[in-house]
């Protein structure tokens, strides 16, 4: 059996309104707790996912700049 998760349409959890990836990498703005994981990214199901939440992360968290191996038009377009 193969499992699958997914994403309802329709209000904030919509992956149409772009808000679940910039919600969910930090829930609580008075905590230090941190997610990236694909079921709350962009690109849900794909590990490249996981990838653009742990850059999110890295520079809120801890203002980590880009890597010197991603170019900065691709920094941006990921970066929330």
């Amino acid at each position: 059996m193969i499992g699958r998760h997914g994403w309802r349409r329709g209000g904030s959890g919509d992956p149409s309104s772009g808000q679940v990836p910039r919600l969910a990498h930090q829930p609580w703005d008075d905590l230090p707790f941190f997610v990236a994981n694909e079921a709350f990214g962009s690109r849900h199901g794909w590990a490249e996912s996981s990838l653009t939440m742990a850059e999110n992360v890295v520079k809120t968290g801890w203002d980590v700049g880009r890597p010197d191996w991603l170019s900065t038009t691709q920094y941006n377009r990921i970066i929330f």
